[in-house]
């Protein structure tokens, strides 16, 4: 099986204090050699911990603009950069 990752949108997130943050939405393809078979599915994750965000916030995610807030674990978020990002693969 072999599995690539395109990267789609960064957004870039700043708390209260000015830590920023980089979110990534990826689409991860995993192809299985021997069944031919192909299966694809998209995710937000950190850039920097690679961890997934949580699954609950995905769909908000999605529509986010720039000065949009955003909060999970407690701590407000303001939506600084939104970028739609050139197709880049990982294998």
């Amino acid at each position: 099986m072999s599995n690539s990752i395109i990267v789609n949108y960064l957004l870039i997130i700043q708390d209260d204090k000015e830590n920023i943050r980089k979110v990534i939405k990826i689409k991860e393809i995993s192809f299985d050699k021997f069944t031919l078979s192909e299966t694809n599915e998209w995710l937000w994750i950190f850039e920097d911990t690679q961890e997934f965000c949580p699954f609950e916030l995905w769909e908000f995610m999605n529509q986010l603009k720039v000065n949009d807030g955003l909060i999970f674990n407690h701590i407000i978020y303001k939506v600084i950069e939104v970028f739609k990002m050139s197709t880049l693969r990982y294998s």
